[in-house]
Order: C-alpha cells, then structure tokens, then sequence
C-alpha cells in the first residue's frame, strides 16, 4: 500500500528486510522514517544517525512525520487522514485531529508544528462545507480553527510558518495561481508570485521555490514581499524540490534528466552547485514529501534512493527496492542506512537530542 501511494507509476509488491547498514557519521541525532511490509506490516520507525538501533513506534499505514521543534514529538498522519502525535520514543500517541477527510494515493500532507512547538499547521476538509481548507490546531487537539474558509473546489497545498510563526507561505492553483503569503490567522492573504514549492529560508530572509517555464524549471529566490525573484539554476533542466541547509547557507534540490533524478546542492546565491547522489526515488512535488532532510548541523543529508537503478532491476527481475541513504553536504561518504525492500520519508530531528523544556 505504501509503495503505490508514494511512488508514481511503481505498482509493485515490496519485502523488507530488517537489518541496518552502520557507518560511522560525525552528524547526530535520530532519523525517522517509514518502512512497508517489515515483518509483515508497515509503520513508522527511528534510528540513530548511522542506521543502527532501528525501532518501530508505529503498526499499520503512516505517511509524513515531521518532527516537533525540540525533537521530542512526531507529528504524522494515518491513512485517510487522521492526524496523530507521537513521544519520540514510541510513547503516547494520541489522536490530535480525528479523520481529516484528505488523504489517499499520492497526497502525503505534511502537518507542521509552529515554531514554538505550541500549534499544528494541517490542510483538512471543513466540517460543514466539506471543501479542502488550511486549519491550525493547538499541540494537544483542542481549539480548532480553519483559516482559509475556502467556498470551492481550492487547490491551495505546501503550507508552512515563517520561522518567527507570523505568516502561512502556501501554493495555490487558485485564480490566478502561484506563491501565496496569508498572516497566521488566516488574515491578509495575497499572492508573491508565480511558481509553487515554496519554502523558507531558516532565518525568514528569504523564499525559494520552483518556477517553471515550459519544459523546464528552475529554483528560484525571492524577498518574503515577492521583490527580487532571482533564478539560481540555468534554466536547462528540470530542478525542483529543494531544502534550505539549517544555517541558510546552501540549497539542496532534485533535478530529473534521461539519467533518472538526482540529487544535488548549491550556495544560497546558486554558486558551487554539486552532485551528491543518482537513483533518487522520483516524486512528484505536489505530494509534498520532502526532497532531503539535513542533519541539525548540516553536515549531512539523509533521503530516499534505489540501492540498484530501474533498468538492472527489469532486466534481473527484481523487485523494487528503495532505502534510506545519508551524504556528506560535499557529495562524500554516501551510506545507505536500511537494507532492502520499501524504506521511504526520513527526515532528521531538528536537535541532537529531545531538548523538552529548555
């Protein structure tokens, strides 16, 4: 189930095998991850930044943990739409949001903690008019709120808190489509620019995101007023999803070519740009899983690629497989994590270790 809601055009039966690669990492801190059909049932696990201590927190179908600002809790959701929280250490998990009614194959909606950890940001249907809406929820489920109020059919997705917790940064299809900024009570929304993925800089400087221009898209910078649009890549390719390093420093991002997708970084400004990895697992931007994730001292990048390339898969018959890598931010010492079979979404705790309280 998991492999066909993540992967488009993959339709294939996957076995997972249960045992780590371990390397060691200078970077710290805990990843996690999903995995389907280990020991005959998918679910949500952590493991240290080598890949050792593999460790479920949840049974059944789970899609896109995103960890709480002081690495303490995993905010995810289970299939069809329900929105959970989780202590990291498989603890207490409580239903935050009840069945969402936006779910299913290929729409992975992330749900995001405020930077204070306080609210979770989440993209659900309205209870009475039932259309698609942005809403915001206290950490502990109580005092929901729609922000959007959408009185249509609204193709609005992406939706994250600047880094102060003042503003929504969001895609939209809406007339006319593009980036749109609204204020965090849903108030003064207006729309940047065209383009979609938006994401921001760690210090709110700053916008990227990917702007495509015919057969071809490119990352792209701008102020969060939608002033100084600045194109980083060449326009000669397909680049898109990106990830902005912890201290805003460098840009990691996808681009697709007749060689597959790969996986490469950039400074800021767009110099300096590097491979650091083939067979990334293709996806498409809209299902808003998240390119790469960088450890909180940006030292390295962990996300999802094939051990074997498509091609030596058909012709060798076999199954598709998909694990958890880790790179250094320079292209070195490329690790894969897990072994064999469907291992997919990693994303690294923002702290080296759960910081409640400080």
């Amino acid at each position: 189930m998991l492999a066909r809601k993540i992967i488009v055009g993959f339709g294939l039966a996957l076995v997972m095998a249960a045992s780590p690669a371990a390397s060691v990492q200078t970077a710290a801190g805990r990843i996690v991850f999903l995995s389907s059909m280990r020991d005959g049932e998918s679910g949500l696990f952590v493991m240290e930044a080598d890949g050792s201590n593999q460790t479920r927190l949840t049974s059944g179908e789970s899609v896109a943990p995103v960890w709480s600002p002081d690495g303490c809790k995993i905010v995810f959701r289970q299939w069809l739409g329900e929105i959970d929280v989780i202590n990291a250490d498989g603890s207490d998990q409580t239903v935050v949001v009840p069945r969402t009614g936006v779910g299913g194959p290929g729409f992975h909606y992330r749900s995001h903690f405020s930077p204070d950890g306080a609210r979770i940001l989440f993209t659900g249907r309205g209870l009475s008019s039932r259309n698609r809406d942005f809403f915001v929820v206290d950490a502990d489920g109580s005092n929901p709120v729609n922000l959007t109020n959408n009185t249509g059919v609204s193709m609005d997705w992406e939706p994250s808190w600047s880094p102060d917790g003042t503003t929504i940064l969001f895609a939209s299809r809406r007339a006319p489509r593009g980036i749109y900024i609204m204020n965090a009570d849903g108030t003064g929304r207006r729309r940047l620019s065209s383009g979609n993925s938006p994401v921001w800089s760690p210090d709110g400087s700053k916008i990227a995101f990917s702007l495509r221009e015919g057969l071809h898209s490119d990352i792209v910078v701008m102020d969060p007023d939608g002033t100084n649009v600045t194109p980083l890549t060449d326009g000669s390719g397909i680049a898109w999803r990106l990830s902005w390093s912890p201290d805003g420093s460098r840009i990691a991002f996808e681009t697709v070519s007749d060689d597959g997708v790969l996986l490469e970084v950039m400074n800021a400004d767009g110099t300096n740009r590097t491979k650091l990895a083939d067979q990334v697992m293709f996806v498409t931007p809209e299902q808003e899983a998240l390119p790469v994730s960088w450890s909180p001292d940006g030292s390295r990048v962990v996300f999802t690629r094939m051990p074997v390339p498509r091609s030596e898969m058909a012709r060798g018959g076999q199954e598709l497989s998909l694990d958890i890598y880790a790179v250094d931010a320079d292209g070195s010492d490329l690790t894969r994590l897990t072994t064999g079979g469907m291992s997919v979404e990693p994303a690294w705790s923002p702290t080296s270790s759960c910081k409640a309280g400080s």
